[in-house]
This record gives C-alpha cells, sequence and structure tokens, in this order.
C-alpha cells in the first residue's frame, strides 16, 4: 500500500462472541489496508457489539428475516460508512447480498470452519462442525473463506488452510486449532483481495 492510500474501510457481521472481530481489529494494525469501520450483529447481547463498543465502533442490530435483500435501515446505515468489504465472522442469520449499484456489492465474504464444501450448510457452525468432522472420522479440517451468496456457505471459495485432525482430539481441541489457523488467514486473505493479489467474485447471484 502507498503513503498516501487510505485502508479500505472494512464492516464486520458476527453474532457470536466476537473473537473474529477483535483478531480482525488488531490484525489491522500489522496490514495496514484495511481498517475494521463497523459492526453489523443479530443480537445486541452479543459479545461482538461489546468489542465493537468498545473500540467505538459503529454497531448496527438488525432482526434479518431470512430476506436477501438489505432493510432500508441496514442500507442506510451502510451508506454513511461507505465500506469497500463486507466481511462476516459468525454471523448466523442469512445475510443479504443484493446491494445493487453499492461499492461493497460482490464484496461480502465468510469464513467456516471447515474444508467447504464439506460440513457447510443450514445450522452448521461452531461446534457442530467440529463435532461433524471427528464423528466422520477425517484426517484434517480447516477453515474456509468464502464469497456470501444466498444460500449457506456455497459460494465461490478464495482460499483454504488446513489442520490435522489428531488421535487424541475432540470437537474442542479441533475447534481451538482450527480457530488458530482462522485467525492467521482472514486478514491475510483480506489484505490479498484488497491488493488485488486474490480473484474476485463472479458477478453472479444465486437467488433461493
Amino acid at each position: 500500500m502507498s503513503l498516501e492510500s487510505k485502508p479500505a474501510k472494512i464492516v464486520v457481521a458476527a453474532s457470536g462472541a466476537g473473537r473474529s472481530l477483535k483478531n480482525l481489529i488488531e490484525a489491522q494494525n500489522f496490514y495496514k489496508s484495511f481498517e475494521v469501520s463497523g459492526l453489523i450483529s443479530s443480537s445486541e447481547r452479543c459479545g461482538a457489539v461489546s468489542i465493537a463498543k468498545s473500540y467505538q465502533l459503529p454497531v448496527f442490530v438488525g432482526t434479518f428475516d431470512g430476506s436477501i435483500e438489505p432493510s432500508s435501515d441496514l442500507l442506510t446505515w451502510l451508506k454513511e460508512i461507505d465500506p469497500e468489504w463486507l466481511v462476516l465472522a459468525g454471523f448466523l442469520k442469512v445475510f443479504p447480498v443484493l446491494f445493487k449499484g453499492m461499492s461493497w456489492e460482490h464484496k461480502i465474504i465468510n469464513i467456516h470452519p471447515s474444508l467447504l464444501p464439506k460440513f457447510g450448510g443450514k445450522g452448521m457452525y461452531g461446534n457442530r462442525v467440529h463435532k461433524a468432522v471427528m464423528e466422520s472420522g477425517e484426517a484434517e479440517s480447516g477453515a474456509s473463506i468464502h464469497f456470501v451468496n444466498s444460500q449457506y456457505d456455497q459460494g465461490q471459495i478464495i482460499a483454504q488452510a488446513r489442520v490435522p485432525v489428531l488421535s487424541n482430539d475432540d470437537a474442542n481441541s479441533l475447534a481451538k486449532r482450527v480457530f488458530t489457523a482462522e485467525c492467521k488467514l482472514y486478514p491475510q486473505v483480506i489484505a490479498g483481495l484488497i491488493a488485488g493479489e486474490l480473484p474476485l467474485a463472479s458477478q453472479e447471484i444465486k437467488t433461493c
């Protein structure tokens, strides 16, 4: 990034504890090509909201009823921030994808704690994923970053990080190893996308 260029604004969407949000906030000081400029959440009481407020980030909390079109309130809020990328990090609702003409259109990404297309889809999040990996007898797991479309975990895969499944693992120990990989992979991929070193999404938006 040149000295004259400003970091790209990213807005994070999260529904849980906010560990990935905090990781990205800390990582922006190293990468300097992006800055976390706000949080979208589906729950006022989640840890991510508390973390965002502690960093004095603007927060939007909505109900997210499954529509692939954004509510007018969300669209207005996003227009005020005008992010370049929307970054999902443990967001458990269907996220709207039809942002026609906006700067972040086709720039919505998500991270999932498995090697997609395995162990993805509706209801597959958190330890549910890791338990399924263990029960299937997989030799490895990992994290996948993909573009977001209207179907859970089915967007174009951008990058993956692989970790071994050890003989003495349980879902919790595997989760910790995968999350460590996520913390390295996500900011790297965001920086790579901003720099144009990774492919952008197809213009096609799949509808339900």
